[in-house]
């Protein structure tokens, strides 16, 4: 038994065709590869034709075993009599070969195109372009050089098989000078010509994990095939995709192009919660793209309430925290009571705190220090918002001022209590009126708010006049339960979920698109220079990067 250039053994696919097994005084071509590459084991496929003639006499296996004893012989019969019709070849030969390798995991399928039919050899040549199975496509030449159309076929009824082996030229216990004619024909031009559209359709669609998955059985079972750069830049894009950072980050340095593809400042002055969020609304993105709209909304809720509190931190003068009632974090990471937000008044443009996670409830991470429960640590007055436990959000009464509070009224968010309540979380229908009161000249940053909370509320939103009856500057309303919808905000520890369609979009008066530059200038606004106008674009600058590298020449095999 031999092997291939990497240890694995082979086996032999092969159609049957009048040469089979001798020729002349030479070997057919099934018989010189066993003879030079002596498979394991070989799988025959015979039309009804050959089919009836080896059931006659055994003609095949015992010329197989002659050359090679011991090997095993697998027959495919058939009752295929159109032997130069390809559709009777090409969904048979995939499920043999899918078994065959099934039935044989290590080892290399040899498939001969010398044998059978133009057609049953074009078939083969098909399924090793296309295929992803370890193959190898072996040809045998005529011996004299020239086609087997005038060749003096084998007759087992009047010539003998054991003499016909024995006297062969080929046979080199009988001559010398016997050749190996067999030769690998150059189809991986093909094969790359498929795979290369294949990989760039799904990137263009964004399936980073089917180019994943293609480029890495092609790189197995093809090495060479594309440079190495394919591999790297599909394994970058797919492990950013999930997210899975660190893996991505290790990618795009061993390109060498950690800086453009991350094109965010490396200062000190960094701000990581702007690269976070970035990353985040880079995939909700995608999401849209896909018309993975329920996802989409989802992102876009939880992104937008995260977004709107940096944004009142950065131009606010607020600064929110996250702890806990006994302290920020208790042995092995959980919070020793249920958490809560305090907001002080901090010196205007000192920044937003760094640390936090996007979330938007109880799994905040801890970026302050500990206190009375609705105290900041550090002695700054309360002054909006505290998050008491997991399953509640409020206003404090005091804290409101007038206007605020009218504003909050009017949106039907309702005193109970001395406080106002949500569920959950500041949820984004509050952050929009806290936002549209606090920054009534920033209409470009509070109307692009208020146009995503309408598609998350699945309402149309006209921020110059509002809702047809509502009088409310052009406010969708202040609760979050609009029905049939992919989010239900009240709770948003609970989720409703329900599908969220184009329909359902179109209803909102947005695209995915629009929605998407709402975003962006929400993220330009409250982060500036932190968030550099490329980054909008970098899926779309890594798939251009991966269709210019599959047309670059292949690296060693």
């Amino acid at each position: 038994m031999s092997v291939d250039k990497s240890g694995k053994p082979y086996v032999l696919f092969t159609g049957v065709g009048d040469t089979d097994p001798v020729r002349d005084a030479y070997d057919g071509p099934i018989l010189h590869i066993v003879r030079h590459f002596a498979p394991q084991k070989v799988y025959l496929f015979l039309t009804g034709e050959m089919s009836r003639r080896d059931r006659a006499n055994d003609l095949y296996q015992r010329a197989i075993r002659r050359v090679r004893p011991g090997t095993d012989v697998v027959k495919e019969y058939t009752d295929i009599e159109r032997a130069n019709d390809f559709d009777e070849f090409h969904e048979r030969y995939h499920a043999l070969l899918e078994r065959i390798h099934g039935e044989n995991p290590e080892a290399v399928i040899l498939l001969n195109v010398s044998s059978g039919t133009p057609q049953m050899k074009n078939a083969l040549c098909l399924e090793y372009v296309s295929g992803d199975l370890p193959m190898e496509v072996v040809q045998v030449s005529h011996p004299e050089k020239k086609s087997g159309a005038n060749t003096k076929h084998f007759d087992p009824d009047r010539d003998d098989l054991d003499e016909a082996l024995e006297y062969s030229f080929d046979n080199p216990a009988a001559y010398d000078g016997a050749e190996m004619r067999c030769s690998h024909p150059d189809l991986r031009c093909y094969k790359k010509s498929i795979a290369k559209e294949q990989i760039k359709a799904m990137v263009g669609k964004y399936d980073y994990m089917g180019a994943y998955e293609r480029v890495r059985e092609i790189s197995e079972n093809f090495p060479g095939l594309f440079a190495p750069e394919v591999q790297a830049l599909v394994s970058h894009a797919y492990h950013r995709s999930l997210p899975e950072p660190e893996e991505a980050i290790k990618a795009a340095h061993g390109l060498g192009m950690f800086p453009a593809l991350y094109p965010y400042p490396t200062d000190k002055g960094r701000n990581e919660n702007a690269q976070d969020i970035t990353e985040y609304y880079l995939l909700t993105k995608i999401k849209g793209e896909r018309k993975e709209l329920s996802d989409f909304v989802i992102r876009l809720k939880n992104m937008a309430e995260f977004l709107a509190r940096e944004y009142v931190e950065a131009h606010a003068g607020w600064a929110i925290r996250w702890e806990g009632a006994a302290g920020p974090l208790a042995s092995g990471g959980r919070q020793a009571a249920g958490p809560h937000v305090s907001v002080g008044r901090q010196a205007a443009g000192s920044g937003a705190s760094g640390g936090r996670q996007l979330s938007t409830g109880a799994s905040a991470s801890a970026a302050s220090s500990g206190g009375e429960a609705g105290q900041p640590s550090d002695g700054r007055t309360p002054f909006v918002m505290k998050l008491r436990n997991k399953d509640e959000c409020r206003f404090v009464e005091d804290a409101v001022t007038g206007s605020l509070r009218q504003a909050l009224d009017n949106e039907n968010y309702r005193m109970q209590r001395g406080a106002y309540l949500f569920g959950g979380s500041i949820n984004l229908g509050a952050w929009v009126v806290v936002l549209e009161e606090l920054f009534p000249d920033r209409k470009d940053v509070t109307g692009a708010f208020r146009e995503i909370y309408g598609v998350v509320t699945g309402q149309k939103t006209d921020i110059g006049g509002g809702r047809k009856g509502d009088g409310n500057r052009g406010r969708t309303g202040g609760r979050e339960d609009g029905a049939n919808r992919a989010v239900s905000s009240r709770n948003q520890v609970a989720h409703t979920i329900t599908p969220f369609t184009e329909k359902d979009l179109a209803a909102t008066g947005q695209t995915v698109k629009g929605i998407c530059g709402k975003c962006e200038k929400i993220l330009k606004a409250t982060y500036g220079r932190q968030v550099p106008s490329e980054a909008f674009g970098i899926y779309e600058t890594i798939n251009q990067k991966i269709r210019d590298a599959v047309e670059l020449p292949g690296g060693a095999g």
